[in-house]
């Protein structure tokens, strides 16, 4: 069963490039936007172009900037586009004239949900791309915890008021939004983990914003998805991601300061993508915590990595989150998976393993 037509929104980000490369693999014609468009069939969509202007002299940190996943660099507002194929996605995902706001739905939990009804012909130009989508995955953001405590307002423009305001487009054009957020919504004090209807207790700006807009989509009467992630990894050399960092400090002979109490469900991000296809493929809506059953502290996976790359062990330097300066991280941020996710996660020494190989040349 293949899933439902989907948008990727975010497809320059580590997550959301995976996520358009393997729905292009179902569907060729899968589209996706990006803060710049980085080629075809690839809109352009700033985040924070969508959110209501604020007020002059509002804010209480550094201004406005817009530091999607796609790339944290600051940038002015885009240029005007021109051409019919380079219009602003955002402009183009205004809702149908007449379409009413949603009812009913209140807060919803994972659980299979009935077919959505075909979208509404999209008529006029430049709207051929939405044809037939029936959702879309939200994987745009100001992804940098540090960044969003900096800037609280202009993070708050793109992972907030910008998201929710795209939400409310796609809605009113039938399309369900599929909202990718963190274990970050919690703050980490229990150890036993969280379930996916686990209250949110977010103790970082990142993850207030996060439990924001979980809690806007639930209240909106519509159906959505939010797929709660902990840490993603990849598993090329060079990545810059989780393990090929430690991995490549390890293997020049330096040292990993790594956490204890520092607690999360990694997961390869060829994984993540495999399993939000399962979630659409069963239906699900409501908060699905989409992580493996493995629970690691940062320390545990230097030491293990170490081990399979041929480093050794005393190169892991034992630290603790209360060490480091800046943000207070929540530490232990174990999520307890959705029982009803269809998928089987890559165990995570398999995942070492396959890096290990690719440090070594094999």
């Amino acid at each position: 069963m293949t899933p439902p037509r989907t948008l990727i929104v975010g497809a320059g980000g580590l997550i959301g490039r995976h996520l358009l490369a393997a729905y292009r693999e179902l569907d060729p014609e899968t589209p996706g936007t990006a803060r710049t468009s980085t080629g075809p069939g690839v809109f352009p969509l700033d985040l924070a172009s969508l959110a209501p202007s604020p007020l002059r002299g509002e804010g209480r940190g550094g201004g406005e900037r817009s530091h999607q996943g796609e790339g944290s660099t600051p940038h002015p507002d885009p240029p005007p586009q021109g051409g019919r194929e380079r219009e602003s996605a955002g402009s183009l995902l205004l809702p149908p004239p007449g379409r009413g706001e949603g009812r009913g739905g209140g807060r919803l939990r994972a659980e299979p949900s009935t077919p959505h009804p075909h979208p509404p012909p999209q008529g006029g130009r430049g709207l051929e791309w939405l044809d037939g989508i029936r959702e879309a995955i939200i994987a745009a953001a100001v992804p940098r915890v540090d960044d969003c405590e900096r800037d609280p307002v202009g993070s708050s423009r793109v992972n907030v008021a910008g998201t929710l305001e795209l939400a409310r487009r796609l809605s009113g054009r039938g399309i369900v939004p599929v909202f990718l957020s963190s274990d970050y919504v919690f703050a980490g004090t229990d150890p036993a983990g969280y379930a996916d209807d686990s209250e949110t207790n977010p103790t970082t700006e990142y993850g207030r914003q996060k439990a924001e807009v979980e809690a806007a989509l639930a209240a909106s009467g519509r159906p959505f998805t939010v797929l709660r992630l902990s840490k993603v990894f990849g598993l090329t050399r060079g990545d810059g991601t989780l393990l090929d960092e430690m991995a490549a400090k390890l293997t020049a002979g330096g040292i990993v300061s790594a956490a204890t109490d520092q607690v999360f469900c990694p997961a390869w991000v060829g994984d993540v993508v495999r399993a939000a296809i399962a979630v659409q493929r069963a239906g699900l809506r409501g908060v699905v915590n989409l992580v493996p059953a493995e629970a690691w502290s940062r320390y545990d996976l230097a030491v293990e990595l170490a081990k399979a790359v041929g480093a050794r062990e005393s190169q892991v330097r034992p630290i603790s989150l209360d060490d480091l300066p800046g943000v207070r991280r929540p530490k232990c941020t174990k999520l307890i998976p959705t029982p009803a996710v269809p998928f089987a996660f890559t165990p995570v020494r398999e995942c070492i393993r396959r890096l290990a190989q690719e440090y070594a040349g094999e």
